[in-house]
């Protein structure tokens, strides 16, 4: 199913509350989280979802290794201008800054276990995590449209 990008947010939101997360089964991610299908032009991703200021504060951290079409989509719950570093993230990751329009607005190549800081130029609504090369080998920059699917359990 297929959500605009501003209703997706308050889907996302309540479905990650801890009351409606489901802990086994359903369509989760390794650590429990709700799954989206993210699509950009023909590139489709399988990410998590971290919706809950928990989910993000773990994010990607002590993971070994990531599917070339996995990774995270932190959802916030309102534009904000967000901090990204590696420290404890043991694998290299692209990150797409993600207006609220649902517009990539910056893309950044994180290296693993640093404190460097990635700023997205401005407020943004969502960051997606993906294994590092992979948004450059797929043409994936800024301007380009996201679309999200939430995938129900």
């Amino acid at each position: 199913m297929r959500y605009p990008i501003p209703v997706l947010t308050a889907v996302l939101v309540a479905m990650a509350s801890p009351a409606c997360v489901p802990l086994t089964g359903g369509n989760t991610g390794g650590e429990g989280l709700p799954m989206a299908s993210i699509a950009i032009g023909d590139d489709i991703f399988t990410v998590e979802v971290a919706a809950t200021a928990a989910a993000q504060r773990q994010g990607l951290m002590g993971r070994t290794e990531l599917a070339e079409d996995a990774g995270m989509l932190f959802v916030f719950d309102h534009p904000i201008v967000p901090s990204f570093w590696m420290l404890n993230t043991l694998i290299p990751l692209d990150i797409a800054f993600i207006r609220e329009d649902g517009t990539i607005a910056s893309v950044d190549t994180m290296q693993p276990q640093t404190l460097d800081s990635h700023v997205p130029p401005e407020p943004v609504l969502y960051a997606l995590e993906v294994p590092a090369g992979q948004l450059e080998a797929r043409g994936i920059g800024p301007g380009d449209a996201v679309t999200i699917a939430y995938n129900e359990p």
